[in-house]
């Protein structure tokens, strides 16, 4: 029996003896043998010997089969055409169909660091295998961290998924808080450190504000944890902690009753102003919780606060209490925390809140503030351009909500709105909150593809506006849907919502005029009309930079830029546009907005690309593909992709897995619907394919065209190029190469390539 290992460092072993190869591309060649087991010699030729003249590949490959059989026997293989070689399998045991959850027990990579010299697109069909895998341990990593409980088994999840996907931010704050749980808090901060140098080195990016804010979470518990002895005498079983409770004052009693509401540390202020005690007798019941060693006072930025030494005190004092009281201390938690910050609250304080107030079973104060903490968090992380209220004192990207999440926090709003019995007096602000929820669920179902869906609730958001003389509502509605007609490329629909937005919001001094000068600029971009749209757009500039607080509208300025680096594109002013984009992307990661890099770092590679500076390129489709991994963020996505693989085909020529990868692109375009995204990925699919016609490719490597012909009219094809087309007088020699392509896929069957000779030399 021949044992084939494929995992970690390969092998072939015959009767437990590893076999010695020759040369590696036998070695290689039987590898993909005993996988694939039945493969054409066209294919192996084409993995092995792609750069040798027909005849030379050809004894090459006999070469390789001989040596093969020599080593293991004429048996090896079974059958032998002229067309294909089938392996024998009753002789071989080889793991060729792991599933994901028994490769988790096997060490080591597909095939690791085996290369075969010369032989390109073998080594990138060992990279798809390797990614392809790599996929299944994490999907079943992931499934067994889902219902891992104990802290090592978290930490071996997390980590292996790690070592497949080292930027996956929420793994690291998963195993940070498990460190941070069991009180090994150097090595939570060693995991930040390597991720945040990890990031840097590749991605030029720091770890978001969430992960920032965990890291500082476990050093202030590493700090606190440091100045607490814990006394044996403090059984953590229930009889000896209500014996040291009933223990306590009834002012100490009040008290921890009170921190026990608290979802983290507790300020001072907060407690002196709801205990309803005096300072000095505040300060004698904290002075007898810290004396028995059940709170820990500390200081954290200057102000002086408290919390429990341990969770399991924690959930046994609030366990103890009535649901009465629980109720009237939540609310009073939430009634002061909205004193206390006022207009000045970040965006967590908002999760704060609606804990309180689910808590004390105030249902309307819990709607609001859920939908104020959805707005806010789809304002900050799916605009392009948002409006940042640096007031709230927080960094824009603290938060991050999955779409299942998301999906989850609309739910239940919808149910709260169901269950609610309105008063009169309050049917005004419940009417204002179901105009806010109409812009979320709009917004989120155009971000996600869903466009019918979404700008049906736009739509009847502005004319509820248009009802209640509610401006501020208004504006959003009809900014989001111009939006979304730039997105589907829909130009008149932009003009008519730029002009009737222009006259609505007519006054120069506010941001909703600047907001839809610059979108008029982009309007006559977009028809062509480049020096009144550059002209529109430095004005609308202007007149941001002299607004009041015009630092929260600082992206409005930045998504001028990027619309005047499209102006320079389509006027071939090459240099200009990247130099405005590289201007942009400094500032957006000076402002952290790290997700809104993918759409700037896409529009410079296209910039690079059209220039032919496909180096530049390359690595501005990199880092933008790296960064739509990280974020979920769709647009320009397409793009990204389709004009990644082109750069990679002028680098390296043509590479196997580049078919399915453009096909995804066009999938990711076709379902955002945006015409001019399609038109642009068509273009590339027309460079693409011409390039294999020139360099006289087989048959097999059109695959691509052959299916993207099966599934599309031609005449749809055409239409997408007209998108792209309209404004530049490239659409002829598009046109041209297309007819040659669908030419080249007819002829190639027949054999009959003099005829295509003949019309690649007329193009």
């Amino acid at each position: 029996m021949i044992r084939v290992t494929v995992f970690g460092e390969p092998g072939v072993y015959l009767n437990n003896q590893q076999v010695r190869f020759p040369f590696k591309k036998a070695e290689g060649l039987f590898y993909y043998m005993a996988i694939h087991k039945e493969v054409t010699r066209e294919r192996l030729i084409h993995l092995f010997w792609a750069d040798l003249e027909d005849q030379s590949a050809k004894k090459n490959l006999r070469n390789a089969l001989y040596i093969i059989k020599t080593l293991f026997g004429p048996g090896i293989f079974i059958t032998q055409t002229r067309q294909t070689i089938s392996i024998n399998e009753e002789l071989i045991d080889v793991e060729t169909k792991v599933d994901g959850s028994k490769y988790l027990s096997l060490s080591g990579e597909f095939l690791h660091n085996f290369h075969v010299k010369e032989a390109d697109f073998f080594d990138e069909w060992v990279m798809y295998e390797r990614d392809k895998y790599r996929e299944s341990r994490i999907s079943n990593a992931y499934e067994k961290l889902t219902v891992s409980t104990e802290p090592d088994q978290i930490i071996r999840w997390c980590k292996l998924i790690l070592t497949q996907d080292p930027y996956d931010e929420a793994i690291y704050r998963k195993l940070m808080k498990t460190y941070m749980n069991i009180q090994q808090y150097n090595k939570g901060i060693d995991a930040y450190k390597r991720l945040e140098e990890k990031l840097k080195k590749d991605l030029g990016i720091t770890p978001d504000t969430q992960t920032a804010a965990l890291y500082k979470k476990v050093l202030d518990f590493k700090e606190t944890d440091s100045n607490v002895v814990v006394s044996p005498d403090h059984s953590t079983q229930g009889d000896g902690l209500l014996n040291q409770l009933n223990s306590l004052s009834e002012d100490a009693k009040h008290v921890i009753a009170i921190f026990s509401c608290y979802m983290s540390s507790i300020p001072f202020d907060d407690i002196l102003a709801m205990s309803g005690q005096s300072e000095w007798n505040l300060l004698t019941s904290i002075k007898e919780l810290v004396e028995k060693r059940l709170v820990v006072e500390f200081e954290k930025k200057d102000e002086l606060r408290f919390s429990f030494v341990s969770e399991t005190l924690k959930d046994f004092v609030y366990n103890g209490l009535l649901k009465a009281q629980k109720r009237i201390i939540h609310q009073r938690i939430a009634n002061q925390v909205q004193i206390r910050l006022k207009d000045n609250m970040a965006i967590t304080e908002f999760k704060s809140l609606i804990h309180h107030y689910q808590k004390a079973g105030d249902r309307l104060n819990e709607l609001k503030y859920r939908v104020e903490y959805l707005s806010e968090y789809l304002q900050v992380n799916h605009e392009t351009f948002p409006v940042i209220n640096y007031q709230r004192s927080i960094h824009p990207s603290l938060i991050y909500m999955s779409n299942e999440a998301v999906d989850k926090e609309l739910e239940v709003i919808d149910h709260l709105f169901d269950s609610l019995i309105i008063p009169k007096s309050y049917r005004q602000k419940v009417s204002n909150l179901s105009q806010k929820v109409l812009h979320i669920k709009g917004r989120y179902a155009i971000k996600c593809g869903e466009y019918d869906k979404g700008v049906c609730s736009i739509d009847r958001l502005i004319r509820e506006a248009k009802q209640d003389n509610d401006v501020e509502m208004l504006f959003k509605g009809m900014l989001q849907l111009a939006f979304h007609k730039i997105n589907i490329h829909d130009v008149d629909g932009l003009k008519g919502i730029v002009d009737e937005g222009l006259k609505v919001f007519d006054d120069i001094n506010t941001y909703p005029n600047a907001c839809f000068l610059r979108l008029s600029g982009l309007e006559s971009v977009l028809r062509g009309d480049f020096e009144r749209g550059n002209t529109l757009l430095e004005e609308s500039i202007h007149n941001t930079l002299t607004l009041d607080d015009a630092q929260q509208y600082s992206l409005g300025i930045v998504a001028c830029k990027y619309y005047l680096a499209e102006s320079k594109r389509l006027t071939r002013a090459y240099d200009e546009a990247l130099t405005l984009l590289e201007e942009a992307i400094r500032q957006l990661k000076s402002k952290g907005l790290y997700g809104r890099l993918t759409v700037f770092y896409t529009q410079a590679g296209q910039v690079a690309y059209e220039a032919r500076k496909y180096d530049t390129a390359r690595s501005y489709f990199k880092k933008a593909n790296n960064l739509y991994e990280k974020y979920e963020y769709r647009w320009g996505q397409a793009i990204a992709r389709a004009y990644g693989v082109a750069c990679g085909l002028y680098k390296n020529g043509f590479e196997e897995r580049q078919h399915e990868a453009m096909l995804s692109a066009l999938e990711k375009a076709e379902k955002l619907g945006n015409k001019y995204e399609i038109g642009l990925i068509y273009k590339v699919f027309t460079d693409y394919v011409h390039y294999l016609v020139e360099h006289k490719a087989p048959v097999w490597q059109y695959e691509v065209m052959l299916k993207l012909v099966a599934r599309y009219k031609e005449s749809d094809m055409f239409s997408a190029l007209d998108h792209y087309c309209y404004r530049m007088d490239v659409k002829s020699p598009i046109n041209r190469k297309l007819e040659l392509i669908y030419t080249r896929i007819e002829l190639s069957q027949d054999k009959t390539s003099d005829l295509l000779d003949k019309q690649e030399e007329a193009l």
